[in-house]
């Protein structure tokens, strides 16, 4: 509430009362007033904890002002000094110490540092809002108000919707804590370090790179974090996200099950962090697409819904579904998701189920769209492992089969220009399906699931059905394409 007040409702307020009055340039210079008045309350407050903290005994990391991506940086001595993108939604300082010797005193006295430094400073600039220079006196007030709603707004001890605690609730946390608690604290300095770098990475935008560099780095601090504390849920809970995000979901899953195992257990995980925890184990689940664990995969997902109906965890309900006997309640879901799937990756995914559901419905046109669209994506390089995709080649066969030798028989077959490009998605799919390693057994099977009788397909049928696939393959198509030349 502090927070939209300081950042959003007051300055918004004040903007329009001043445009009502004075006019767009006062309102204009009365608004850059208030930024640089909330910026340089928060730079003050970041650097009152690193101060502090330093002459205290802790390792100053780094220093941030503002969240998001950084977008300039600098070390001053071991410290690294960021500026980020989003410079009204607050700041950080990284800070961790190995000595447990007076370390709930010097812990308080971190956290304090940053709530007092801008209200000494405001009160050692009180002339400042004597100055002839509107700009000059108008930043300085702001910077007096923003400390004095910065101060009541971080001593009150709660949570933050992200999870963060603000200062007065880690105070109230530092004042419980037991000797134990305070030597396995100082003991797990370096997962903290290790967390914090995971955090850091994510803020970055790894979240929303492609798989790379990027993602193999989150995933391998990730697994640093949880193997330097296996008992913490946060811990298991980032090796999990940084798996997840790296596409390597079958490691991903014990982090994730241990994760969702500890955080049942802590008091500390709110409602959003519940549907969280559901959602990865539901989702690494889902991609793997053992249907021994896909019923289990459906509940986490529906609780987690429960909870958190957004778009991503709708697409993890919608993937279960699609693989679970409600196809088309999945297909809604997954369709929801697929603006906000940031990652070609998460976008490959999101066409592989909407695919399989397709395929779920004996929708060979949707499958065949979905396969297309994921395919584009392979192309473009942009995922470098589309086994998971084109393993369901012989089912989308096995449905297009179903629907053009129907069409066949009533002389219905269209000439190739006017398929364009599905005419490649169609015959690749047939001589997937025809490929004479797949097994007999298995072709007939997928092509009775797909609607199709195999006791009414004739030699001759099958024959103008390898004749209309092979038309569709020009000679300077790659032999990838070609289709098999036995159908039995």
């Amino acid at each position: 509430m502090f927070r939209l007040l300081r950042v959003w409702v007051l300055p918004s307020l004040s903007f329009a009362f001043i445009i009502s009055r004075a006019g767009m340039s006062t309102a204009l210079m009365v608004l850059s007033t208030w930024i640089v008045g909330a910026v340089l309350m928060t730079a003050i407050h970041e650097l009152g904890h690193a101060l502090v903290g330093a002459v205290l005994g802790f390792r100053i990391h780094q220093l941030s002002v503002g969240t998001g991506k950084t977008v300039f940086r600098f070390r001053l001595g071991r410290v690294d000094i960021r500026i980020r993108a989003l410079l009204l939604n607050g700041g950080f300082v990284m800070a961790v110490t190995k000595s447990a010797r007076l370390y709930r005193t010097r812990e308080i006295a971190f956290l304090l540092g940053g709530v007092s430094l801008p209200l000494l400073v405001a009160w050692m600039g009180r002339n400042l809002a004597q100055s002839s220079n509107a700009f000059v006196a108008g930043s300085y007030v702001t910077f007096v108000w923003f400390s004095i709603l910065g101060a009541i707004g971080n001593l009150l001890p709660r949570q933050l919707d992200d999870g963060q605690q603000t200062d007065g609730k880690q105070i109230l946390h530092t004042l419980g804590m037991s000797r134990a608690d305070v030597i396995e604290r100082v003991s797990r300095h370096d997962q903290a370090r290790q967390s914090f770098a995971f955090d850091d990475l994510m803020m970055d935008g790894a979240a929303t790179t492609s798989k790379g560099e990027t993602t193999a780095e989150l995933a391998a601090v990730g697994v640093k974090v949880a193997e330097a504390a296996p008992d913490d849920c946060n811990a298991n809970n980032q090796a999990a996200v940084g798996l997840l995000l790296d596409d390597r979901f079958a490691e991903a899953l014990p982090f994730a099950e241990r994760a969702l195992a500890l955080g049942s257990r802590d008091p500390e995980v709110k409602e959003q962090g519940a549907a969280l925890l559901r959602n990865n184990v539901a989702y690494a689940l889902a991609v793997l697409g053992d249907p021994s664990t896909m019923q289990r995969a459906t509940e986490l997902a529906r609780e987690a819904y429960a909870i958190r109906a957004d778009p991503s965890v709708a697409g993890t309900l919608g993937a279960c579904l699609v693989q679970s006997g409600d196809p088309v309640k999945g297909d809604e879901l997954l369709r929801t998701s697929i603006n906000s799937a940031k990652r070609p990756s998460d976008r490959f995914q999101t066409q592989r189920f909407l695919m399989i559901g397709a395929l779920a419905r004996r929708d060979a046109f949707g499958a065949r769209r979905a396969f297309q669209a994921g395919m584009t994506l392979v192309r473009s390089g942009q995922i470098a492992d589309p086994a998971s995709l084109t393993e369901l080649r012989p089912r989308l066969g096995a449905a297009e089969a179903v629907l053009w030798l129907g069409r066949a028989a009533q002389g219905l077959l269209p000439r190739p220009e006017e398929l364009g490009p599905d005419g490649l998605v169609l015959a690749d799919a047939l001589g997937a399906w025809a490929d004479p390693k797949l097994a007999n057994d298995l072709r007939w099977r997928l092509f009775a699931e797909q609607g199709g009788d195999p006791a009414t397909v004739t030699a001759e049928s099958l024959g103008a059905l390898m004749d209309f696939a092979r038309s569709l393959v020009s000679p300077a198509q790659p032999s990838g394409l070609a289709v098999a030349a036995s159908w039995r």
